[in-house]
Order: structure tokens, then sequence, then C-alpha cells
């Protein structure tokens, strides 16, 4: 072969090479983005989580907001939200839950709750659940808890790491 039969198989090749490398990238693209957030360690449910942040280490009254989310069974997810204080307070309980899903390019509210509490407690502890999420999406929950005492009102947010519906 002449060195210009080799150059123009050669650019040839690179040619193909290149379309190809275009192609795949196209194909990436298709596909759904990964979710914001933290995954989870399972993949149908979410570790505890015990929040130790500056707003908890400030807080008179909650102690250990916990929130976990999980998928039992095929469309169905399942939130469980815990709250402890010390003392006891007027109300304990949260301002909001949301069960929410991740659209591919944000997360967006599937589910609410709102102002659930206790009076005179210690504890709070609410579970909630929906058999009509779509299999395979991914889920999270995010809880705002909140404390009164005595007219003195805080609140800690705790997000979930993100879990697959079964």
């Amino acid at each position: 072969m002449t060195i210009k039969k080799v150059t123009c198989l050669a650019l040839a090749i690179l040619l193909m090479l290149c379309t190809f490398q275009t192609a795949l990238a196209e194909i990436d693209s298709d596909q759904p983005s990964t979710p914001d957030g933290i995954e989870s360690v399972t993949p149908y449910s979410s570790d505890t989580f015990y929040i130790v942040d500056s707003n908890t280490l400030r807080a008179s009254f909650i102690l250990t907001p916990s929130l976990s989310i999980s998928s039992p069974s095929s469309n169905t997810i399942k939130v469980t939200a815990r709250a402890n204080t010390n003392i006891v307070v007027d109300k304990l309980g949260f301002s909001s839950l949301y069960i929410q899903r991740w659209n591919g390019s944000a997360w967006v509210n599937a589910l609410s709750w709102y102002n659930k509490y206790k009076t005179n407690s210690l504890t709070f502890v609410f579970s909630g659940s929906t058999s009509a999420a779509t299999s395979g999406a991914y889920y999270r929950a995010v809880c705002t808890f909140y404390a009164e005492k005595d007219g003195e009102t805080e609140s800690v947010t705790v997000t979930t790491s993100y879990i697959k519906c079964k």
C-alpha cells in the first residue's frame, strides 16, 4: 500500500470512530439523570437519619429527630418520622412532611402531610404511606419537625437519602 492509501484508510477509520462516539453520547443523554442527593445504601429503604447539625445542636427541645423511607412492596412507599425531647413540650410533631419523587431533573412533591403533632408529650411518631407510587421511580422524604413550649417554637428540617420504589 502506498502512503496515500494508508493515510486515507486511517482517516476513514478515525471518522468512523468519531461518529460512533457521538452516537454513544446521544444514547447516554437519553437516559434519566441520577437524582440529586444521597443514594441509599440499600435500594428500597433509607437509613434512619438522626440529624446532628448546627440547628439540632442549638435546639432546646428537639433532641433526636429521625426520618426514614422505604418501599416495602410494589408501588408502595412508607415514611416514618420520630422526634424526642428531654422535657414535656406543649406540641411536638412536624409542620410538613413530603414524599418527593425524582422527575428526571428535580424533586417534586408526590404526597404531603401538614401539622401533625402530639400535645404535652416527650415523644412523637408518625407513619404514612401511599400505594400509588411508580415502580422503578426514585423517592425521598423531607420533614420539618417542630416543638413548642410556653410560646417558644423551634424547627429542624431533615431529608432522607433517596430510594427506588419496588
